[in-house]
């Protein structure tokens, strides 16, 4: 019924306090009752059904309902430019994802979950004393998939800590009988050690909440079998049932927000005052996908630093766009008929959901691509921080 990954658990973490109950856990998710000596392995069910979903197996996990528990214990942070003065604030939307090191952001987040959910990856290597090196990736992910770019999100980690310690392995192609000590075994003792964080969704009517939990532990649960020299560790996973509001419905945690130096990750919301540049236009990516043929990927809006690049730019990447027939009839709908037609969960949406529809729509109506993004919308739209505001960006350059 079970699976087992080389996604790790926190280290003496399963200590159950009734006997029955670590009977009865134990044989459900195939996990000792007992507490390990070492970090103990994530199991993921082989397939799902009413009874065997993810989420039940998700809340028999004692370290992972300690961590979801304490996440969500705390109140969301409030980012404004009121109370981050000085510290870099990189905002990821819907559909989107940013990498970065310290010496590039300070936080990292993303809000507005529903039954999507957000997922950081941070990783760090030991490197002889020279300082920890950390990398910090945030994607919002809004439905089930996204492997290919999850992937390319730890090969970047791999590249760029790579750049720092000669030790670690050039490439993983997956193919073992190209692997040569020069190639894809490390070459020393050095592994990237990469902390999860999952926050988003809740016990939602039609199952995408689930959907999305099992596909992302199912893709890091893959590249934790293929990329022999980092080690994953499900730190937290604040998701599903585990995530439930069962005062007022919905979510109890929609944003989540880490600090890049640190680690600390919290719940958080984000102010228009630090979310960044072209927010309408960011949005607007999520319609144009209703009349696109093309394979949806996320948009990558932040890079991790390499030998060419700028220290901190936020790349909007150029995509088509353009009103469709519905559009004005949508806007002149009732906020609760809105709701009822451009939601997943139009019970439990947040006050802001309909007039951020309303902007990013009107957007779509009164502007054109090509004012943005060149006469073949080819060109991407790069910004930079400015020096006197560190959460107000300036126009960089256009990039074909």
């Amino acid at each position: 019924q079970f699976r087992e990954t080389r996604i790790l658990l926190p280290a003496d973490d399963y200590d159950f306090a009734d006997e029955d109950d670590a009977e009865q856990d134990a044989a459900y998710c195939q996990h000792p009752a007992t507490a390990p000596s070492a970090p103990s392995r994530l199991y993921l069910p082989k397939a799902s059904s009413e009874d065997q979903t993810i989420d039940r197996y998700l809340s028999t996990l004692p370290p992972v309902v300690e961590a979801a528990d304490s996440l969500l214990s705390v109140p969301p942070v409030h980012l404004s430019s009121h109370n981050c003065r000085g510290v870099r604030v990189l905002n990821v939307l819907q559909g989107e994802i940013g990498h970065c090191s310290a010496a590039q952001a300070d936080v990292v987040v993303s809000d507005k979950a529903t039954t999507c959910h957000i997922l950081a990856l941070r990783s760090t290597v030991d490197d002889d004393g020279r300082g920890e090196a950390c990398a910090v990736s945030l994607a919002h992910v809004d439905r089930a998939g996204y492997e290919k770019d999850l992937t390319e999100a730890v090969r970047a980690h791999k590249a760029f800590h790579r750049r720092r310690d000669g030790r670690l392995s050039v490439a993983n192609d997956g193919d073992e009988e190209k692997k040569s000590e020069d190639q894809d075994e490390p070459r020393g003792s050095a592994q990237i050690r990469i902390d999860v964080h999952i926050a988003g969704g809740f016990s939602d009517p039609d199952g995408s909440s689930s959907a999305i939990t099992s596909s992302l532990l199912s893709t890091l649960a893959l590249l934790a079998d293929e990329e022999d020299d980092a080690v994953f560790t499900l730190r937290t996973c604040a998701v599903g049932r585990l995530n439930d509001d069962d005062m007022h419905g919905g979510p109890v945690g929609r944003g989540l927000a880490v600090n890049v130096a640190t680690g600390e990750v919290y719940l958080a919301k984000v102010d228009r005052s630090v979310a960044g540049p072209m927010i309408a236009a960011r949005s607007a990516r999520l319609w144009s996908h209703m009349h696109s043929q093309e394979e949806r990927t996320l948009s990558v809006v932040h890079r991790l630093p390499s030998p060419t690049s700028s220290p901190s730019r936020l790349s909007v990447e150029a995509f088509r766009y353009a009103p469709f027939p519905e559009i004005s009839p949508i806007l002149r709908l009732s906020d609760d008929v809105l709701l009822k037609y451009t939601s997943t969960s139009p019970d439990v949406e947040e006050d802001t959901f309909c007039r951020d529809v309303r902007s990013t729509l009107r957007f779509i109506r009164d502007t054109k691509a090509e004012e943005y993004f060149g006469a073949e919308c080819d060109e991407d739209v790069c910004w930079r921080r400015r020096r006197d505001d560190v959460n107000r960006w300036g126009l960089a350059a256009v990039r074909t």
